[in-house]
């Protein structure tokens, strides 16, 4: 059918029809010729949406995405109109005989964009026709499900586009570029153990028509907080006991404050290492050698030098002496870092952390810094990180990060038309098989989508939390 048919108004004679056109139209997504990747085979992408589901669903650690709702959209470019209000206070009182003034509502147009997840999976041939106890090809799909759906929790809340551009913003960043400061709490290095912390955030998003709904916290955080209401607990007697047992609830699972019910969730994610507690080094340890990546996406060059300045005044960092160590991101991953520089800081001061690189591939830094007076000049932790601009880039440490923390999330998770958060996807997840030019079966995972945030006053954030567990282990970052 090398011509469109023209439009007929009666039937299209049966001559008109070409008949190899019409198989590729019925084999394209199911194609049959799968040894030789021709025909409709060639073009065949599978759905694994509800695997993706289920995986989802069946993992007790991916918590925030499992609460997102899922709405399309339609291109990469995603728009939107934010109201924040109504109209003005004012006019809507008038005279028997008069007009009120026009009243306007606040309207902001938005724009985001979709970002593109994907993990390249393959097993080997032998693997697919041998008798397995699972199916090779199986659980492949279900492990690249669950690293997917890994790096999108992980995302959800620290993803920033500012220093990785293929990551979408999550709740940090929005938060942050928010810039209400009662919505930013400090615990300056300590642990998560006062509840006046709970009640103030619940109050700042309740005071903007939102619902304080969930507090998203560490696994050692959560400890802290059991630890800390205890004393407000109640034993109450279940209808029923097994065996003429009791259970007693020691861990707080929800607080009821005047603003709503906010419910305690732990997430490994929120760990001070990130979530990364299969790696020999944690994520808010500075590497001894490259992460991520491989030979064909390798991960960037380490910078060249690294050089902290003590200098100028508003500093909130406790004087002392201080290491710092830096390395470089971008999406494949992440450098090794570079040695440490040594830095004394006195009373007020704030530091300059000059990064000297060459590899034009970076996108960003990791900074990493000691504890005080720290022995070891090895032992920096992750404090912040930064966008590559050029060749030089200066890092201002003012002291509003404390290194080897963490943060929890306070989020207004309903839904409806005006929820605070929703998850924007372009496609499914999906499965696209890739040519076989070796004895393996090689195929792509992916999922398009970015965290749309129409709401971002209704989200609250507890920054510098060290929990017990860790500061027990050692970590002193202020020396207090």
């Amino acid at each position: 059918m090398s011509e469109m048919m023209p439009f007929a108004s009666g039937p299209v004679p049966f001559e008109a029809y070409d008949p190899q056109l019409l198989e590729k139209a019925l084999l394209t997504n199911y194609g049959t010729d799968v040894a030789t990747y021709t025909g409709g085979s060639a073009l065949r992408v599978q759905s694994l949406d509800r695997l993706l589901f289920d995986t989802i669903w069946q993992d007790p650690h991916v918590k925030a995405f499992k609460l997102l709702k899922s709405t399309p959209t339609y291109s990469t470019v995603d728009e939107w109109v934010e109201r924040s209000a109504y109209g003005p206070p004012w006019g809507a009182v008038a005279g028997e005989a008069d007009n009120p003034p026009a009243a306007t509502a606040d309207l902001t147009r938005r724009v985001g964009f979709v970002k593109f997840y994907r993990t390249y999976r393959e097993v080997s041939h032998p693997s697919t026709v041998v008798r397995n106890i699972i199916s090779a090809i199986a659980e492949e799909e279900e492990a690249g499900s669950l690293f997917l759906a890994g790096c999108l929790e992980r995302d959800v809340f620290f993803g920033d586009s500012n220093v990785i551009p293929e990551q979408f913003d999550g709740l940090l960043p929005h938060i942050l570029a928010n810039g209400n400061p009662n919505a930013i709490l400090d615990c300056a290095g300590q642990p998560l153990n006062n509840r006046e912390m709970l009640i103030s955030l619940a109050a700042t998003i309740g005071s903007r028509a939102g619902i304080p709904t969930h507090l998203f916290v560490d696994p050692y955080s959560q400890a802290d907080l059991d630890r800390t209401m205890m004393d407000s607990e109640r034993f109450v007697i279940p209808a029923r006991s097994g065996e003429g047992t009791y259970t007693v609830d020691l861990g707080i699972g929800a607080i009821q404050t005047s603003f709503g019910r906010m419910n305690i969730v732990h997430d490994i994610f929120l760990a001070p290492e990130r979530g990364w507690f299969t790696e020999t080094e944690p994520l808010d340890r500075a590497p001894s050698s490259s992460r991520g990546g491989d030979t064909n996406n390798p991960a960037p060059a380490a910078p060249t030098t690294v050089t902290p300045v003590a200098a100028g005044s508003g500093g909130n960092i406790p004087a002392g002496d201080y290491y710092y160590k830096v390395s470089s991101i971008n999406k494949n991953g992440e450098s090794a870092a570079t040695a440490s520089a040594s830095v004394t800081v006195t009373a007020g001061q704030k530091v300059t952390v000059t990064i000297a690189s060459s590899d034009a591939n970076i996108t960003g830094f990791r900074v990493y810094r000691s504890a005080k007076d720290a022995a070891n000049a090895d032992d920096c932790r992750f404090l912040y990180h930064c966008k590559r601009t050029g060749a030089s880039v200066e890092f201002i440490d003012d002291g509003y990060w404390v290194p080897g923390t963490t943060c929890a999330f306070v989020w207004d998770t309903r839904p409806g038309a005006d929820q605070a958060v929703d998850w924007r996807q372009l496609l499914p997840a999906m499965k696209m098989e890739l040519a076989i030019v070796k004895p393996a079966v090689p195929w792509l995972q992916m999922i398009y989508g970015y965290l749309r945030v129409r709401a971002p006053f209704r989200l609250g954030l507890i920054r510098n939390i060290l929990p017990t567990p860790v500061a027990e282990a050692g970590w002193n970052p202020l020396g207090v």
